[in-house]
């Protein structure tokens, strides 16, 4: 693996530093919710989902309007905006934070994980891209580690629902490609936070009304956070952290995700990790990582 390097001559821990918050942020999320919507504080999930959405679209487009970079889309794009508003945001907000509730974090850190599978798959499919043996062999592993999980079974609601997340997810990031380029990703953004955030107003502004009033200070506290650090904060270093590493460096810290994960919940939930999910977790992850390493074959289309 080549070391990271700089244009501007940056060290190199503070790459490494962002990669490492931005999964502790995002690890962090599927322990925090999962304590924020437990009996101790009673969050629920629609509610929180509701306040991630309404929160991150203040940000994005205080800064969007700061910059001076309105633009008023077309009605062609402005459908189009409002189908990844859908997909990406309150689809994968909703279904993530009510599948949570009902399944354990480590298994929604695995379930989420299959996005670039999807994704993958999906690009596949719809003839953008043809699949490499390397990307063959990661979905095999991972669906086989999925499959682990899961018992053989047919999956149980909360991981279905979990699994809905990643696929509405991964339909986002194949059609957001075109309009991001286009339009900018701060503009798109904005957009679709905004759409997402009236979307689900008739759905999550009940909840907040009838149950924020009743939250406790450290209910309160878990929501700030989970606004503040795994939404708005990782999301933004992030971002800022591909455009300089390697697809070797990301996955490598994508990796100590499941680890964070597994050890907040021990932590703070008193969640142990079986030998089930140990297993699932080594081969999900191991072909999740084939996958995000494999050079694309074929030229997408933009969408």
């Amino acid at each position: 693996m080549k070391p990271i390097s700089f244009p501007n001559g940056s060290p190199q821990w503070v790459l490494h530093g962002a990669l490492l918050f931005g999964q502790l942020g995002f690890g962090s999320l599927h322990v925090e919710a999962k304590l924020a919507m437990g009996v101790d504080y009673g969050v629920t999930p629609f509610a929180l989902a509701m306040l991630r959405i309404a929160g991150s679209a203040a940000v994005f487009i205080t800064i969007y309007l700061a910059m001076g970079a309105f633009r008023m889309p077309s009605w062609r794009d402005f459908g189009a905006l409002t189908v990844l508003a859908v997909l990406g945001i309150a689809n994968n907000q909703a279904l993530y934070l009510a599948g949570l509730n009902i399944t354990s974090p480590i298994s929604a850190t695995l379930l989420v994980a299959m996005i670039p599978v999807f994704t993958l798959l999906i690009v596949t499919l719809t003839g953008r891209a043809r699949l490499t043996l390397r990307q063959v062999s990661g979905t095999a592993i991972a669906l086989f580690g999925i499959a682990i999980l899961l018992g053989f079974t047919l999956p149980r609601l909360g991981d279905t629902l979990v699994l809905f997340n990643a696929l509405s997810y991964a339909l986002y990031v194949v059609y957001s490609k075109g309009i991001i380029e286009r339009m900018g990703t701060l503009t798109v953004m904005a957009w679709i936070f905004g759409i997402a955030t009236v979307i689900f107003l008739p759905i999550g502004a009940p909840e907040v009304v009838a149950n924020a009033p009743g939250w406790s200070a450290g209910a309160m506290g878990l929501v700030a956070y989970i606004i503040l650090v795994p939404t708005i904060l990782a999301y933004a270093i992030n971002a800022w952290a591909l455009r300089h590493a390697n697809p070797g460096h990301v996955t490598v810290y994508m990796f100590l995700q499941p680890a964070i994960v597994a050890l907040l919940a021990w932590i703070q939930l008193e969640q142990t990790l079986s030998m089930q999910v140990l297993y699932a977790a080594i081969l999900t992850m191991t072909g999740v990582g084939l996958v995000l390493t494999a050079k694309q074959q074929g030229k997408e289309n933009s969408a």
